[in-house]
């Protein structure tokens, strides 16, 4: 995924890996406030109206610093998915190595999605975009797609299906379109508790694979 913290290590050595240790707080410091300076302006004043110079004021950065990590709007938006995902394979590879694999997996994804229950506000701001605008629904995809790799290969790596990689795959891509559907359900309804609806799609995945059920 995009813009991973190594892209600022330090030289060797304990003062430098403190230095670059340093250095990576305050490059997510600096990502998370870009990041949610842009959402409240997206939230107020709508996306095509929101600049760049606005955000980047908003978030306490230059315009020169705000274009060092992101080359566009649109290139935010893409992040705000991909970091999510992030955070879902690292919850996933620090679960319990007892827990069985699809669990571990349903558990990382509702995890990291009830930490963003508070806030119902931008979740649907970035959603009416996601889903409604064509080119941003793209990158949409776009970014989900990024989160099978990784997802995948913890699966694997629990002896999901085996070890199957293909298997792993491609069950980490259903996970990844049943987060899809769930949200554009919910935007569309505009009703319901969010994770109690992933926790549906999830159980409903687990019926559609059982032996005997309809095809």
């Amino acid at each position: 995924m995009q813009k991973t913290l190594d892209r600022f290590g330090g030289e060797q050595g304990t003062k430098s890996q403190d230095s670059g240790s340093l250095r990576e707080r305050k490059h997510e410091f600096v990502l998370k406030e870009i990041e949610r300076a842009a959402w409240e302006l997206f939230a107020t004043v709508g996306f095509d109206r929101a600049t760049v110079e606005e955000i980047s004021r908003n978030s306490g950065v230059s315009r020169r610093t705000f274009f060092r990590y992101f080359k566009t709007k649109e290139e935010l938006l893409s992040f705000s998915v991909e970091h999510f995902g992030e955070r879902v394979a690292q919850r996933f590879a620090e679960m319990p190595k007892n827990r069985k694999p699809l669990a571990a997996l349903e558990d990382a994804i509702l995890s990291v999605l009830q930490e963003k229950k508070h806030d119902a506000r931008q979740p649907r701001e970035m959603l009416s975009l996601m889903f409604e605008e064509p080119n941003l629904r793209g990158r949409f995809l776009c970014a989900l797609s990024r989160w099978v790799p990784a997802l995948g290969k913890e699966l694997a790596k629990r002896k999901a299906y085996r070890g199957d990689a293909a298997r792993c795959d491609l069950a980490a891509a259903l996970y990844c379109a049943a987060f899809d559907q769930v949200h554009m359900r919910w935007y569309r309804e505009g009703t319901g508790d969010l994770p109690t609806q992933m926790k549906r799609a999830f159980r409903q995945l687990h019926e559609r694979n059982r032996p005997g059920s309809s095809r």
